[in-house]
């Protein structure tokens, strides 16, 4: 987590990376050990990773969506950032 919020001031996409794989390690690894220690209690933390796992994959895909806008075609894609 630290080192996707040093990244982010770098790139975006590289820190919602970093993020990602925070949370991959925390579902696959600690909520194991969390569920073995106390079974209902760990759904919730296992819910509250999963959504924001869901948010920062879904984060990234909006960056990259960004980014390929802004390669393509870059008055177009500052026109859509700025309402008219």
């Amino acid at each position: 987590m630290v080192w996707g919020l040093v990244l982010i001031r770098r790139s975006r996409l590289a820190a919602y990376a970093m993020f990602e794989r925070a949370l991959l390690v925390s579902i696959f690894f600690t909520q194991v050990f969390v569920f073995i220690q106390s079974e209902f209690g760990a759904c919730t933390g296992f819910l509250i990773a999963l959504v924001l796992l869901i948010t920062v994959r879904f984060m990234a895909e909006r960056e990259r969506e960004l980014e390929a806008d802004a390669e393509a075609e870059p008055e177009t894609a500052l026109a859509r950032a700025v309402p008219a």
